[in-house]
């Protein structure tokens, strides 16, 4: 079972299955850090440090994610299936189509 975390702050803070604290105890995970502030859905007017951090098992599936930014909580749903069907991260990219300019599109080429 997954567990998540989403408040109803701004930005918006989400999480989803293993924790960023958690992975970082627990050399059985990485954590891939990324900055989202810039690409397809720059956050034009703001000064938010849009940050989404996922976490990886041994065999490179997504089993966490967590992010700060003014769509946290849709982009985290996004993930959640990802997590939810351990699918491989290359299946998942070569199978999954975003539309655009949905904000699950920014995601599609992150995991």
């Amino acid at each position: 079972m997954l567990e998540q975390m989403i408040t109803h702050d701004y930005p918006q803070l989400a999480q989803a299955g293993i924790s960023i604290d958690k992975a970082k105890e627990d050399s059985n995970y990485s954590i891939k850090d990324i900055d989202i502030t810039q690409g397809d859905f720059f956050y034009a007017g703001t000064d938010d440090h849009a940050r989404l951090s996922l976490v990886f098992d041994k065999q490179n599936h997504l089993v966490g994610a967590a992010e700060i930014s003014q769509t946290a909580v849709d982009d985290i749903n996004a993930l959640i299936p990802v997590m939810a069907i351990d699918v491989d991260p290359e299946v998942w990219k070569e199978k999954m189509i975003m539309a655009f300019p949905g904000l699950a599109y920014k995601i599609r080429t992150l995991i």
